[in-house]
């Protein structure tokens, strides 16, 4: 939540597909998804698997790319 600002303007401003690491994230209140759910479409995520169920439940994992949500199985594509 502190930091969703700066990263909504990121975001906003740049074009094209876009990867986002955000392994070192422990936690992804609504207003990350919010920003995050806006450029869905050209997202490639990679994400530690404590963020799968987030990731997951809230639908994200449906429009974006993510990965690295299975420690065990390897990057994973969804």
């Amino acid at each position: 939540m502190s930091n969703i600002n700066t990263l909504a303007k990121v975001l906003d401003g740049a074009s094209g597909p876009l990867v986002l690491n955000l392994t070192a994230v422990e936690y992804l209140d609504s207003a990350g998804l919010n920003v995050l759910f806006v450029h869905a479409d050209r997202l490639e995520i990679v994400a530690a698997p404590l963020l799968a169920p987030v990731l997951t439940v809230s639908g994200l994992a449906d429009p974006a790319t993510i990965r690295g949500l299975h420690s065990e199985d390897g990057p994973e594509r969804h």
